[in-house]
């Protein structure tokens, strides 16, 4: 009998042991299996991570709502803590709990990780390796940008409060630190430094000594973004027709109506229904993100431009012309209504999206995520997205995570103790048999 409860006093211990080692936080290490590190960070966010200072740190606000989201956070936080051996932290929130942090860090909205270091901070929505790696290198190395919205013929104002301005929109983009200013061309010039120039919904055409400006501007590796909205009758525009033969971008007389997939109630109001592979709309496919009162762009190949639609509305869609006449959409595909190009030898490049009314403030105040269309084009022109390109991973496994925090060395003691108490287990076990049979 006491053999018997020996062995299983034996067996208890090894168990316990086991557990500690597998589930108790303390000991949390990973081990990825998998053939490519599929789980694990790639080599330039480990670089980037062991050398990180202790003044960094991130703070993460995730409601019920996105506890997805908040998992997948605290698996890549926990990942650059460990690779940074501790000097790297992190706290998370739920803003329906805390609502007052949440304030404190000017955090409106759910699902917002904030990368702070010093007087920086850098947001970070729908987290990725790529995203998060990045954050960290802008906040480790902040700069300020600066974007530069035309005015003059009748663009959407950022200092409007109304339900037309961009007041939100600017609120957003300086509370990341952009610099935001606003510029007639007629009166003044594009600055040396400015990062991105925005056409917010001109209502009129502009004149040969602006879009010469402008002009001057991309041909010097210059980026743009042109949010464009659907006319009211037939554009003759000397700018539209730049577009068209400088850029390969070509802004239909048209209106988007989608009765199928749409919002609001309004057919005029289509929802963004597929993207084609790119950065800016990696984090944006499980979103509903939608124009009003858009019109539809095509591209054509120019010389020295490379030119693609970004994104489309559904193949339900419908153009109406402006003269009445109805055009549908192909089988298999939408209609166009955001449009890239590339200028193949200067660097220059150009965004159009068929609508500038998706980030104005009636919109912003009851569907923020429209912001991220806008933020993620823009961050891309600016060269802030994936500007750090990490290691591809090729393969898929299964990955095993036993668990490794802080204390390694109590975590050996208790992986090497596992087999010494097997080998004492299984000696006392072979020597009580012994006596048994005597």
């Amino acid at each position: 009998m006491p053999i018997r409860v020996f062995r299983l006093a034996l067996l208890l211990i090894i168990l316990v042991a086991v557990n500690i080692v597998a589930f108790h936080p303390r000991y949390r290490i990973r081990w990825d299996a998998t053939d490519a590190r599929l789980n694990s960070l790639s080599p330039e966010s480990i670089e980037i991570a062991e050398s990180l200072p202790a003044s960094i740190s991130a703070v993460g606000f995730y409601t019920n709502a996105s506890s997805g989201r908040r998992a997948r956070a605290i698996d890549l936080l926990q990942q650059y803590r460990l690779a940074s051996n501790g000097t790297f932290s992190y706290e998370l929130y739920n803003p329906d709990v805390s609502p007052q942090i949440a304030r404190d860090f000017g955090v409106t909205e759910d699902a917002t990780l904030l990368i702070i270091h010093g007087e920086t901070q850098v947001r970070v929505r729908l987290l990725t390796e790529a995203e998060l790696t990045n954050a960290i290198f802008n906040a480790l190395n902040p700069r300020q940008r600066r974007v530069v919205f035309l005015t003059g013929h009748g663009e959407r104002n950022l200092t409007d409060g109304t339900e037309i301005g961009l007041s939100i929109l600017n609120s957003r983009l300086t509370q990341r630190g952009i610099l935001t200013q606003q510029l007639n061309l007629l009166t003044g010039e594009i600055p040396n430094e400015t990062d991105l120039v925005v056409i917010a919904g001109n209502q009129s055409d502009f004149g040969s000594a602006e879009i010469d400006k402008i002009d001057q501007f991309l041909s010097k590796g210059g980026r743009m973004l042109h949010l464009t909205d659907a006319p009211e009758a037939e554009q003759q525009w000397i700018w539209n027709a730049y577009l068209a033969d400088e850029w390969g971008v070509l802004l239909q007389d048209d209106l988007v109506s989608d009765f199928t997939y749409s919002v609001l109630g309004s057919p005029v109001n289509p929802l963004i229904w597929s993207y084609f592979p790119h950065p800016i709309s990696e984090n944006l496919l499980d979103l509903s993100i939608f124009l009003r009162s858009a019109r539809s762009i095509e591209v054509s190949q120019q010389r020295l431009v490379d030119t693609t639609v970004l994104a489309e509305t559904s193949n339900a869609a419908v153009s109406i012309a402006t003269n009445g006449a109805t055009r549908e959409t192909e089988a298999l595909s939408g209609l166009g209504i955001v449009a890239l190009s590339e200028h193949t030898s200067n660097g220059g490049a150009l965004i159009a999206i068929g609508d500038s009314d998706f980030v104005s403030n009636a919109v912003l105040q009851q569907f923020p995520n429209n912001a991220l269309l806008f933020e993620n084009t823009a961050n891309w022109l600016m060269g802030d997205v994936e500007a750090i390109q990490l290691t591809p991973k090729d393969s898929i496994t299964l990955t095993h995570e036993i668990v490794t925090p802080q204390d390694q060395v109590e975590f050996i003691a208790i992986l090497l103790g596992l087999p010494v108490l097997l080998i004492i287990g299984i000696a006392l076990a072979v020597r009580a048999s012994r006596k048994a049979r005597a």
